[in-house]
């Protein structure tokens, strides 16, 4: 019978689209929000002269929409009628690995250009100077 599709076969790649949702793409939108929103006490006309600025508004941006991606990746694998459930987990999990190491590459990425230090200065260039690494816990907010 072609198009149809077994239960365990939709339960799960339904049940890896809601993991990677839930554990992957909703704290990585969070931690962008939480970011953006504290940046904006911060504001000052001088951020838009300044790359870091750009440079963390295209990264949190990518880190929010990256992971997302790999949530619509599992979906085409319900039509996929001849799969085993083993290369489907196997699938699945390639699906979670690369958004959890998409998210955690631009969510590294935006910590190094946060436009802002702590002691207020602007950051011109991104990674310049160098972020403590203390920062990077209350950036991802853990």
């Amino acid at each position: 019978m072609a198009g149809r599709t077994d239960f365990w076969q939709s339960a799960l790649c339904w049940g890896a689209a809601s993991l990677i949702f839930a554990l992957v793409v909703i704290p990585s939108a969070r931690a962008v929000y939480w970011n953006a929103v504290r940046l904006v006490p911060e504001w000052d006309w001088r951020l838009l002269t300044s790359p870091a600025t750009y440079a963390f508004l295209y990264t949190s941006l990518m880190a929010a929409i990256v992971p997302f991606g790999a949530v619509l990746k599992c979906t085409p694998l319900l039509r996929a009628g001849d799969a085993t459930p083993r290369v489907l987990a196997v699938l699945n999990l390639m699906h979670f690995g690369f958004a959890l190491t998409a998210a955690l590459f631009w969510h590294l990425l935006a910590w190094g250009s946060y436009p802002v230090l702590k002691d207020g200065q602007m950051r011109f260039v991104p990674f310049w100077p160098v972020p403590d690494w203390g920062f990077l816990r209350d950036f991802l907010y853990l």
